[in-house]
């Protein structure tokens, strides 16, 4: 296992915008994705992209390993609608909204089998099986590409970590994209950050599932108004009933504090200039 921690890759050109806790990138929707496509493996580090969403949030608090991820992250961008919110309430600039769902999309599609080898980590074997038919009508070489299937608790057993890590290097991988799950995924990426030189690691959750038809995603009048979370806590109860109605409970006081800090921080700017006028 790489050392606990490590300096985030150079960001390049462009800035980030801090809200809750996290640098998300200023990088709007397609600037993203170019920079992204632009990849060919021969930059010596990796390159983790997060999209935080409430959970994440509130699993910043209190998990070291995942604060560690977003730290080395070298772009983060703002998947979940109430992060807006609170940007909106705090009186600060609000961060572009780009959801792993939609970014996954619009990268997938315009990999080139002449330019990139992607990996992929997905959730079941049904979903593998999917991807592996579509990248063989998209003429990828069977060498430079890698679909695994880890078992469940992978993450914690040592020698399913390393069958992982040695089917994901077959390919050299441009791209890996993990679709197991937060914050298994972010975390798995930081700690074995050594074996993903030169891939950029997306970590987007279900965005495997809903481009490839094996989840449902929600109606696109639900994702605009920024309720796509009702629409999943609908179809998936059980799963998600904990997640989004009981541990999400803290974010309301992570969000609060945030509210507060950019009144107060404008009231302070206001009194400021006021005094200077008089």
């Amino acid at each position: 296992m790489e050392a606990a921690s490590a300096p985030r890759p150079d960001p390049g050109a462009g800035g980030v915008q801090s809200l809750l806790g996290v640098e998300f990138t200023d990088r709007g929707f397609d600037a993203l994705t170019d920079e992204i496509l632009a990849n060919d493996g021969a930059d010596a580090a990796c390159r983790l992209v997060v999209t935080a969403n409430v959970d994440h949030i509130v699993k910043l608090q209190h998990n070291r390993d995942l604060r560690q991820a977003y730290d080395f992250a070298w772009r983060a961008t703002v998947d979940g609608a109430p992060l807006q919110w609170v940007a909106f309430l705090a009186g600060s600039t609000v961060p572009h909204r780009i959801t792993g769902a939609d970014l996954f999309v619009a990268v997938v599609d315009r990999l080139d089998p002449a330019r990139h080898r992607p990996a992929f980590v997905a959730s079941d074997e049904a979903l593998a099986q999917t991807v592996r038919e579509w990248l063989e009508s998209r003429a990828f070489p069977a060498d430079s590409v890698s679909v695994c299937v880890p078992p469940f608790g992978f993450e914690s057993d040592d020698a399913a970590s390393e069958e992982l890590l040695q089917a994901v290097a077959r390919c050299r991988p441009t791209h890996v994209f993990f679709g197991v799950g937060a914050p298994k995924s972010e975390i798995f990426a930081f700690r074995h950050r050594e074996r993903f030189r030169g891939a950029i690691v997306m970590c987007i959750g279900a965005a495997i599932g809903f481009r490839f038809g094996t989840l449902r995603r929600a109606p696109s009048l639900a994702r605009r108004f920024g309720f796509e979370w009702l629409w999943r806590l609908l179809s998936e109860p059980k799963r998600l009933f904990r997640r989004y109605l009981i541990e999400s409970v803290p974010f309301c006081r992570v969000a609060a504090a945030e509210i507060t800090r950019g009144w107060q921080a404008r009231l302070a700017a206001f009194v400021g200039s006021m005094r200077t006028r008089g």
